[in-house]
C-alpha cells in the first residue's frame, strides 16, 4: 500500500501543490496533521524550511493521500532528489494516529535557527516561490544540469517578471496594444543555469486588427539589472570599470575587455537602488550618495528580456584605482577615474562600447551642470 504523504512547508498551500503535481492535485484528499516532538526552521537565505526533532515541538501540515508512482515522481523532482529524502513517520489526524513519508532534508549547513512559518510565508514570499517554482517544474522529464544550482537564476528570472507585471507602461506614442494581444502557443525552455533560453511560440495582433501566423521566437532570458556610473561633481570624475566579457569573446572581438559602469543583477527581493549600492560596494569599494534615475530600458528587444535601470551616482572620487568583486564569483575588476572630458573623448573615438555606459555618459553630459550645482553646492 502507498503511504500518504505529510506535507509541512511549501506544499500545504493548494497553488504550490497545483504547479507541482498538476491540476489533478485539487482531487487527492488532504486531511489536517500534526507531526509531534519536531519543529520547521528557515534554509540558510531561502524562504523554505527544513524539519528537525525538537522535543515538545509540534509541526501542522496536511496529510494528502493517493499520491500516484508520476505524482512522486514531480514531488521528488520538486524536492531536489537527492538532497531531500523521504522517511516514514506517524502523524496526528482527527482520526487518530496515521503512518507517513516526509520529504527531509539532513544537510546541516543549510539550517538556521530562525523558526519558519507557513502563515507568513503565504503573505510575504509565496508570489514570488510560485512564479519560481513554475519555471523549475517546467525542466521536469528534460536533461538539467547537475553541475550547479539553478535556483538563483530561476527566483530572478522569476522577479523579474513579477516586477513587470507589476509596472504600468507609458503609452502614448504606441498604437495601444499590450500583453492582451498576444497568445501564447507553447513555451520551451531547452536551457537553464545562471541564464535562462526561452523558445516562446505566439501569436500576436497585426496593427491592421488581424492575427499573425504563429511565430516561434527565442529569448535570452537573465532576470534585470542595474548600472550605475559614479559621478564626483567636485573633481568633475566618473569611475569606470573594466573586466573581461563574454559577449565580445563569443563575437571574436580582438580586446573582450569593456569599460563598463558598475552593473550588476537585481537579486530576488531587491529594489533597483539597493542593486545600485550593493554593486558600487563590491565592484569598486564605493559607498554612494544620492542617487539620480536616468532610465529603464530593453538593450536589446528582439533577443534579450533584460531590462536595465541605469543611474548616476554621487560618489567622492579621491583615491586611488583598484582591483575588486567577490571572490566566489571569479570577479576580476578594474575600477579606475577619468575625468569627465577624458571620458566623453572616449566615447568620441569608439573605446566606450558598451550601451549602458554610453547612454550614462550622455545623460551626465546634458545633467553635469545641474548635478554641479545641487551636489557639490550642498558638499561646500
Amino acid at each position: 500500500m502507498t503511504l500518504p504523504m505529510f506535507f509541512y512547508g511549501t506544499l500545504r498551500d493548494p497553488d504550490i501543490r497545483r504547479i507541482v503535481i498538476g491540476p489533478h492535485a485539487d482531487d487527492l484528499r488532504a486531511e489536517p496533521a500534526v507531526l509531534r516532538d519536531h519543529a520547521l526552521f528557515r534554509v540558510k537565505d531561502e524562504d523554505y524550511p527544513l524539519i528537525r526533532p525538537v522535543p515538545g515541538g509540534e509541526v501542522a501540515g496536511l496529510l494528502v493521500h493517493g499520491i500516484g508512482a508520476d505524482d512522486k515522481a514531480r514531488i521528488a523532482f520538486f524536492e531536489c532528489d537527492g538532497e531531500y529524502a523521504p522517511r516514514r513517520v506517524e502523524v496526528e489526524t482527527a482520526a487518530g494516529p496515521a503512518e507517513a513519508l516526509l520529504w527531509q532534508d539532513e544537510t546541516p549547513e543549510y539550517l538556521t535557527d530562525q523558526p519558519w512559518s507557513f502563515e507568513a510565508w503565504q503573505e510575504t514570499a509565496k508570489p514570488l516561490f510560485a512564479e519560481a517554482v513554475r519555471e523549475f517544474m517546467d525542466h521536469f522529464g528534460k536533461p538539467i544540469r547537475t553541475d550547479m544550482d539553478i535556483w538563483d537564476g530561476i527566483l530572478i528570472r522569476a522577479a523579474a517578471r513579477l516586477r513587470a507585471a507589476a509596472e504600468r507602461p507609458v503609452r502614448r506614442l504606441r498604437k495601444g496594444l499590450a500583453r492582451a494581444d498576444v497568445r501564447q502557443c507553447g513555451l520551451d525552455r531547452p536551457y537553464a543555469a545562471h541564464f535562462g533560453i526561452e523558445e516562446h511560440r505566439i501569436r500576436h495582433r497585426r496593427f491592421d486588427g488581424g492575427w499573425s501566423p504563429e511565430l516561434m521566437r527565442a529569448a535570452f532570458v537573465s532576470g534585470d539589472a542595474v548600472t550605475v556610473l559614479p559621478y564626483d561633481p567636485v573633481r568633475d570624475r566618473v569611475l569606470m570599470i573594466e573586466q573581461w566579457r563574454a559577449g565580445p569573446w563569443a563575437r571574436g572581438d580582438a580586446v573582450p575587455w569593456t569599460l563598463e559602469a558598475i552593473a550588476g543583477r537585481c537579486d530576488a527581493g531587491e529594489d533597483a537602488e539597493t542593486t545600485a549600492r550593493r554593486e558600487a560596494r563590491e565592484e569598486a569599494g564605493l559607498r554612494l550618495g544620492r542617487l539620480e534615475r536616468i532610465a529603464a530600458y530593453y538593450p536589446s528587444p528582439g533577443i534579450m528580456a533584460e531590462n536595465i535601470t541605469s543611474y548616476v551616482g554621487e560618489a567622492e572620487l579621491d583615491g586611488e584605482d583598484g582591483i575588486h568583486g567577490l571572490d566566489g564569483e571569479n570577479e576580476d575588476i578594474r575600477a579606475f577615474a577619468v575625468s569627465f572630458d577624458r571620458a566623453m573623448e572616449a566615447v568620441a573615438d569608439g573605446e566606450v562600447n558598451n550601451a549602458p555606459l554610453l547612454i550614462s555618459l550622455i545623460w551626465l553630459a546634458r545633467e553635469r551642470d545641474r548635478l554641479r550645482r545641487e551636489w557639490a553646492g550642498s558638499r561646500a
